[in-house]
């Protein structure tokens, strides 16, 4: 049953997020830096892995706008792992359709 579980979850996770999007785990924000055209650009302390072609800036850099209530929950999550010194899993969305040539947040999770 456990095992069922976990690969309906696993199966789940792939399909939310494309095949060509990149993540990493364990990792640090080095750098926060919104705009006021309401975008968020992050520098992480080491790079993603399977970055897509569109990505053709630096592989520790994503952004995502806070245009919406999705990006604004992002944002509070980047927020409270960068002043509390807190590592997070984060993934890309497989596209750069904020900002030319940077991938766009997927997903962000913060752990203790």
């Amino acid at each position: 049953m456990k095992q069922s579980l976990r690969l309906a979850t696993w199966l789940l996770l792939i399909a939310a997020f494309p095949a060509g999007a990149s993540s990493v785990t364990g990792v640090h924000v080095k750098n926060i830096i919104p705009n006021n055209a309401g975008v968020v650009q992050i520098y992480l302390e080491q790079p993603r892995s399977g970055m897509p072609s569109c990505a053709t800036n630096t592989p520790i850099q994503l952004d995502f706008s806070v245009s919406t209530p999705a990006g604004q929950a992002i944002l509070a999550g980047l927020y409270l792992a960068f002043a509390s010194d807190l590592p997070i899993d984060i993934s890309g969305t497989g596209q750069c359709d904020v900002e030319s040539g940077i991938e766009s947040i997927g997903y962000v999770s913060v752990h203790r």
